[in-house]
């Protein structure tokens, strides 16, 4: 399991319920699954340093147990996933 693979799976944990986990899971592997069949080679490469950032922003909004930075950073995080897979497709279809 991959540092970004038991990240995401300990966010779904942190559900505290087995249905949630689970569907946040589904989303998860859903969106990964369209992500690396958007006819982009290496999607996201270029973006590892600034998502990297944006999981250490989330980390420490949950450590500090401050719920609204936490789910803005995570709402951060996944509107910026799809605008780089936007803006990297624009770039490979030009």
């Amino acid at each position: 399991m991959t540092c970004r693979t038991k990240f995401h799976a300990a966010i779904h944990a942190m559900a505290n319920s087995r249905i949630m986990e689970e569907a946040s899971q589904r989303m998860w592997d859903l969106s990964d699954f369209l992500i690396n069949t958007a006819g982009i080679s290496n999607p996201l490469s270029d973006a590892i340093p600034q998502r990297q950032c944006d999981h250490e922003a989330i980390a420490a909004a949950i450590r500090d147990r401050d719920e609204n930075l936490a789910r803005e950073a995570m709402r951060q995080h996944i509107l910026g996933t799809v605008a780089i897979i936007d803006g990297e497709r624009r770039s490979e279809s030009a």
